[in-house]
Formats: structure tokens, C-alpha cells, sequence
């Protein structure tokens, strides 16, 4: 027995066998092998942040990654779902994924499947649970007073400067 530890990724091996008996040994029997990459894992794959509203990017990561092949580059795929609805694919970076908050809206059920990807494969998908996309409160609008300053005897008036903004438009 070789153990994994005795072998590289694109090595060849070659073990020659040979029946025997007390009186000389048969013609040779040759068998080869290619050692094969191993696949990275991923257990199990992590979605931040665990709150969000319309105006949250989300990022999907495996916190938890096994590659016997260090030196691979990570090249990772995600599918960020809405219940079952694919929302989008995206591509990787820096070992995360991201799905940007324009992609989202109120009430979305957001969850990822991550495909653990190297140099040469992809290992088993990974995925998180899901994460509801709550409502985005309206922006402070600025307010001023009139008139500035006063007595008692005057009476004011509260002044809307510009309106809020409310990014999933409720």
C-alpha cells in the first residue's frame, strides 16, 4: 500500500507483478496509474451577514476549506437562491462571492450553494441556510426650524429640507 502522503498530483506509478513458484517466477505484469487531483471540500459553506435589508450586499465563503494541493488557486463558484429561484451566479474572489444589494428586494429569502473550485475541479457544493431580506428604513430627511430663534410668544414651524429616501421604495 502507497499512502497519499508518498504521491503527487500528475505523478505516474507503475507496480510490475510476477506469479511465483518454487521453481522461478511467470513474465511480468505491468499496471499503471496517473495520480489524479483531489478536490477541495467545503464544510459547510457560510452566508453573511446573518441580518439584512435591500440595502445589504451579501457574501457567501467557506470558512472551512481542505485542499491537499495548497498551492492551488481558489477559484470558487456561487449560486445565490431566492427560496428555489436562482437570483444570480456569480464568479469568486479572494476565496468569496458576493451578490450586491441591487440584486436583492424586500422579503427575498436569500441562501448560496458554494462550488469548492481549484486549478483543475470543482469538489462538492456546500450550502448555507437562508437569510430574509427585511425592510430598508427611509433615510433621516433634513429638517430645519423657523424662525431660528424665538420667545415663547412665537410660534415655529418645522421646515422639510429634502425629502428621505427609502431604498426598497415602501
Amino acid at each position: 500500500i502507497v499512502p497519499h502522503t508518498a504521491t503527487l498530483r500528475d505523478q505516474s506509478w507503475t507496480v510490475r507483478v510476477a506469479a511465483a513458484d518454487p521453481y522461478g517466477y511467470g513474465d511480468e505484469a505491468p499496471a499503471s496509474v496517473v495520480i489524479g487531483n483531489a478536490p477541495p471540500t467545503c464544510a459547510p459553506a457560510a452566508i453573511l451577514p446573518p441580518v439584512a435589508d435591500t440595502t445589504t450586499s451579501f457574501t457567501c465563503l467557506c470558512p472551512v476549506r481542505a485542499d491537499i494541493h495548497h498551492d492551488d488557486p481558489v477559484h470558487d463558484t456561487c449560486i445565490f437562491y431566492d427560496d428555489d429561484q436562482v437570483v444570480a451566479t456569480v464568479d469568486g474572489e479572494n476565496g468569496a462571492c458576493v451578490l450586491g444589494a441591487h440584486q436583492t428586494t424586500r422579503g427575498m429569502s436569500i441562501r448560496c450553494e458554494l462550488f469548492p473550485t481549484d486549478a483543475t475541479e470543482s469538489g462538492e457544493s456546500a450550502s448555507t441556510s437562508a437569510v430574509l431580506v427585511d425592510n430598508s428604513l427611509p433615510t433621516v430627511p433634513p429638517v430645519g426650524l423657523s424662525p431660528t430663534q424665538g420667545t415663547v410668544w412665537d410660534a415655529f414651524t418645522c421646515d422639510l429640507m429634502a425629502p428621505s429616501i427609502d431604498a426598497d421604495e415602501d
